[in-house]
């Protein structure tokens, strides 16, 4: 018996049809492999746009209720919508200025001495040319304590903070950075978003 050629093509479709179509799905593919490498960025910019935030914005950090905090913004400030849950944080910019705002969950108590250690650490890894120096006393608005030291890097400096509520078992880490030429006073309004953090009543 001969050897089992290969399938008849479907009735009225030619040779010349079947390359055309393939040709078409070809063009599909690589117009898609378009969009996912070069259209990403666009749709991403997009989303990624700014929501400015009137003067006295209070925004929630953490999941709320008694387990997270507030912090209140004044004028010139903008939102990172892509960059933004209520639960982890908020990426805040005004000008050359961004101020990261993060919460932070703690299994224990013990947690809490290590969060100035793991946040540099961490700042090791996500931006290996900044430093985080050692930790001062720093209160907030409301006569919270909590540690702030500050950062310098080859292009960047700035401050981070750190207040902890081990009895709840959170804390919110801010990092503050803009480019080392700026003029220091540009980091006041950031400094006084930091003071603003308003954490609940201790237990």
């Amino acid at each position: 018996m001969p050897p089992a050629g290969p399938p008849d093509r479907p009735a009225g479709r030619s040779a010349s049809g079947t390359a055309r179509l393939r040709v078409r799905w070809l063009l599909i593919v690589i117009a898609i492999m378009v969009v996912l490498t070069a259209g990403w960025p666009l749709i991403n910019a997009a989303v990624s746009a700014r929501h400015n935030l009137k003067p006295g914005t209070r925004l929630t950090v953490g999941p709320g209720g008694r387990h997270s905090a507030q912090i209140t913004v004044g004028s010139g400030w903008s939102l990172q919508q892509a960059e933004n849950t209520q639960l982890y944080g908020y990426v805040l910019r005004s000008g050359s200025v961004d101020l990261a705002v993060d919460y932070v969950g703690l299994l224990s108590k013990g947690q809490a001495r290590n969060l100035w250690a793991g946040l540099r650490q961490l700042l090791r890894i996500e931006d290996p040319g900044v430093r985080l120096g050692p930790p001062v006393v720093f209160t907030s608005a409301f006569g919270r304590a909590g540690i702030s030291g500050k950062l310098t890097g080859r292009l960047r400096d700035g401050t981070a903070s750190v207040f902890s509520d081990p009895g709840r078992g959170f804390a919110v880490e801010m990092i503050m950075l803009a480019p080392r030429s700026i003029r220091r006073s540009v980091f006041k309004p950031g400094l006084q978003i930091m003071r603003s953090l308003r954490l609940p009543p201790s237990p």
